[in-house]
Protein backbone atom coordinates (compact mmCIF):
# COMPACT_ATOMS: atom_id res chain seq x y z
CA UNK A 1 0.00 0.00 0.00
CA UNK A 2 2.82 2.07 1.00
CA UNK A 3 4.23 1.81 -2.96
CA UNK A 4 0.85 2.42 -4.06
CA UNK A 5 0.45 5.59 -2.44
CA UNK A 6 4.34 6.87 -3.04
CA UNK A 7 4.78 7.47 0.64
CA UNK A 8 8.14 6.74 2.12
CA UNK A 9 8.21 3.58 4.34
CA UNK A 10 10.26 5.31 7.18
CA UNK A 11 7.84 8.48 7.45
CA UNK A 12 5.00 5.57 7.70
CA UNK A 13 6.90 3.53 10.50
CA UNK A 14 7.51 6.81 12.82
CA UNK A 15 4.12 7.50 12.59
CA UNK A 16 2.95 3.86 13.24
CA UNK A 17 5.72 2.21 14.73
CA UNK A 18 7.72 -1.62 13.73
CA UNK A 19 5.45 -3.35 15.96
CA UNK A 20 2.41 -2.14 15.60
CA UNK A 21 -0.61 -3.77 13.90
CA UNK A 22 -4.19 -4.23 13.86
CA UNK A 23 -7.40 -4.27 11.65
CA UNK A 24 -10.63 -3.53 12.78
CA UNK A 25 -13.70 -4.14 10.34
CA UNK A 26 -17.23 -2.23 11.24
CA UNK A 27 -20.32 -2.61 9.39
CA UNK A 28 -22.99 -0.25 10.26
CA UNK A 29 -26.39 -1.25 8.16
CA UNK A 30 -29.39 0.78 7.74
CA UNK A 31 -32.16 0.06 9.77
CA UNK A 32 -35.88 0.71 8.82
CA UNK A 33 -36.58 2.08 12.43
CA UNK A 34 -33.40 4.36 13.27
CA UNK A 35 -35.61 6.38 16.56
CA UNK A 36 -34.47 3.01 18.04
CA UNK A 37 -30.91 3.01 17.33
CA UNK A 38 -28.14 3.95 19.63
CA UNK A 39 -24.94 4.53 18.59
CA UNK A 40 -21.55 6.10 18.42
CA UNK A 41 -20.68 9.18 17.62
CA UNK A 42 -19.57 11.05 14.24
CA UNK A 43 -16.05 9.87 13.64
CA UNK A 44 -15.70 7.54 16.43
CA UNK A 45 -13.63 4.97 14.55
CA UNK A 46 -10.33 6.33 14.67
CA UNK A 47 -7.18 5.23 12.81
CA UNK A 48 -4.56 5.45 10.53
CA UNK A 49 -6.68 3.97 6.85
CA UNK A 50 -10.29 4.34 6.71
CA UNK A 51 -12.03 2.72 4.21
CA UNK A 52 -15.26 3.55 3.57
CA UNK A 53 -17.58 1.50 1.40
CA UNK A 54 -20.60 2.94 0.05
CA UNK A 55 -23.68 0.35 -0.71
CA UNK A 56 -26.87 1.16 -2.55
CA UNK A 57 -28.58 -1.80 -1.14
CA UNK A 58 -31.34 -1.05 1.88
CA UNK A 59 -31.13 -3.81 4.09
CA UNK A 60 -34.53 -5.25 5.56
CA UNK A 61 -33.87 -5.25 8.97
CA UNK A 62 -31.51 -4.04 11.86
Amino acid sequence: MVNALKVDPTDIRELFGESAQSMRINYYPPCPQPELVTGFNSHSDGGGLTILLQGNNEMDSC
